[in-house]
């Protein structure tokens, strides 16, 4: 006979809100770094450790992101510029001082965007496992060394693509 079978995904996620949290208008110039605006307090990621991509690298060619999970509970993924496809980075999980999940997205060229993560989980929903834990003061480049993610104190991460970015501090998160 005949075989039918179904591949179910291995979760749903829904984002029930996306607010920006905050604005470009003032940057400061920096060498080294595309500008970051003047008000958000972005770590210099240059001090971290440099963290091997090989090690977060899903090994195939199906999915050419880099994954990892941060102290704090979150998991991200970075993918570099295609030629099909912007740099984007993703984020999704718990933000130190707010309830529930929430999924944090940049996009090339775009300001970064937060909303509330809303999981469905029941019979036949599997959740994969995480991917490698990225260290506290640790950095994790894509191919392009402007798209980036480290770890900051809190266990949480601080991520940008460019001049767009946020960052999940303990006291508050900054989008931009």
């Amino acid at each position: 006979g005949v075989l039918n079978m179904r591949v179910r995904p291995a979760a749903t996620v829904l984002v029930a809100l996306s607010v920006p949290l905050m604005g470009c208008s003032s940057f400061k110039e920096s060498p080294h770094t595309p500008a970051v605006p003047r008000d958000v307090a972005f770590p210099d990621l240059s001090s971290f450790a440099p963290a091997g991509p090989a090690m977060y690298s899903p090994g195939t060619n199906d999915d050419p992101g880099l994954g990892f999970s941060t102290p704090s509970g979150q998991r991200c993924f970075l993918y570099a510029d295609t030629s099909s496809d912007p740099a984007r980075i993703e984020c999704s999980g718990p933000i130190p001082g707010r309830a529930h999940d929430w999924a944090l997205h940049i996009k090339r060229g775009t300001t970064a965007s937060v909303g509330e993560l809303v999981i469905k989980s029941g019979p036949g929903i599997l959740s994969p496992p995480p991917p490698p834990m990225l260290p506290v003061r640790h950095v994790l480049n894509a191919a392009q060394d402007d798209v980036q993610c480290g770890i900051l104190d809190n266990g949480s991460a601080a991520c940008r693509i460019g001049e767009h970015g946020f960052v999940a501090a303990t006291d508050k998160l900054a989008l931009f």
